[in-house]
């Protein structure tokens, strides 16, 4: 009973942990039984055998599920993860693509394909599916938090900003997100931008303290550096055209 009852709290919080789903995964299907909790169980047992890489308990955890749901979207997909899995990306983006005329709202199908864009290296396809998503789904968190880091690896950092920006208004209690828009005012630079960072930086310590929090706590140390090494014209125009962290 232990085992089946942590493993739904593993689903409950989404937390991936191969090496305790593959620990009890056999005991939580013994105590399940013939219940429909299995089939949650298989898929659970299927996406920690893919993490670890036993391709042999991914392949039975999915012939089990395939067997049970045959049409399923959502056995489909997992199918796609497989091939992911096993290099054979074209076919796994044949079978999102599928999916995605069946429906076209399919967000977790947009995401593997991005996916595979990613693995494969094809930056711009996925920034432009990425971009497709936010259409669709403009308050998509982990959306947004991806296409600012694409933006922010080709040094867009403007497009990276306005992604950043989009994630604080979306959450503004989460310290790195904060950090994140932080380091990207900084990167910019010039003293307007200077006084953002600093802003966000202080944001992001009091949400986290300095003591978890080190890496807005030194970004705040160097912006407050920066700052200190502006002219008094600078500082002045840089105090009345914008935002100021007091």
């Amino acid at each position: 009973k232990f085992s089946s009852i942590l493993l739904k709290e593993l689903r409950k919080s989404k937390l991936r942990r191969p090496d305790i789903i593959l620990t009890n995964g056999d005991k939580a299907l013994s105590y399940e039984g013939s219940s429909g909790e299995v089939w949650s169980i298989f898929e659970q047992m299927f996406i920690a055998a893919i993490d670890s890489g036993d391709s042999t308990l991914a392949e039975k955890c999915l012939s089990k599920l395939r067997n049970k749901f045959p049409k399923s979207a959502r056995v489909n997909r997992l199918v796609g993860i497989y091939y992911e899995f096993t290099g054979k990306y074209d076919t796994a983006m044949e079978i999102y693509k599928n999916l995605l005329i069946d429906n076209p709202s399919n967000l977790a199908a947009m995401k593997r394909k991005v996916c595979i864009f990613k693995a494969t290296g094809k930056i711009d396809d996925e920034i432009l599916e990425l971009n497709n998503i936010l259409k669709m789904y403009p308050s998509d968190f982990s959306t947004w938090l991806e296409l600012g880091d694409r933006y922010f690896s080709r040094y867009d950092l403007e497009s990276a900003a306005h992604c950043y920006e989009e994630l604080v208004l979306l959450d503004p209690y989460t310290a790195h997100t904060h950090t994140k828009l932080a380091d990207t005012y900084y990167t910019i630079g010039g003293a307007t931008n200077i006084l953002n960072a600093r802003k966000h930086f202080i944001m992001s310590l009091n949400i986290q303290c300095a003591k978890l929090n080190t890496r807005a706590f030194y970004g705040l140390i160097m912006t407050c550096k920066a700052f200190a090494g502006l002219s008094s014209k600078q500082k002045i125009s840089a105090s009345t055209s914008g935002d100021i962290a007091q």
